[in-house]
């Protein structure tokens, strides 16, 4: 049957949120911030293109860069920006290193 009124729409958006509320509280990262952010960069991440190119940037979540460092073997961290742990922010900072998620970016060695 057919509805004449305004159409209803679904989200799942609550369920990945919870999901992933649920996971920082494992991990000790708590904040409903936090959480909202990281839903909005995994909504952004499923769907993302940069100038109709479809990318895949690896992106990591923490409060200790300098451990993260060590653990991925880093050798040094570029900052980008700063911002509150906001959707917004998550947004502006998949924008401004969007660039960086091309494979010709980070696989090209300087001679």
């Amino acid at each position: 049957m057919i509805s004449s009124g305004s159409p209803e729409i679904l989200s799942y958006r609550h369920l990945l949120t919870g999901a992933v509320e649920e996971f920082l509280r494992a991990e000790a990262m708590t904040g409903s911030e936090i959480a909202r952010s990281v839903a909005e960069l995994v909504v952004t991440l499923s769907r993302y293109r940069e100038e109709g190119v479809p990318l895949s940037p690896i992106v990591f979540v923490t409060d200790d860069s300098r451990q993260l460092l060590t653990q991925v073997g880093g050798r040094e961290i570029v900052p980008v920006g700063a911002g509150p742990q906001s959707p917004v922010t998550i947004r502006n900072a998949l924008k401004l290193c969007a660039p960086l998620a091309k494979a010709e970016w980070f696989t090209k060695r300087v001679a």
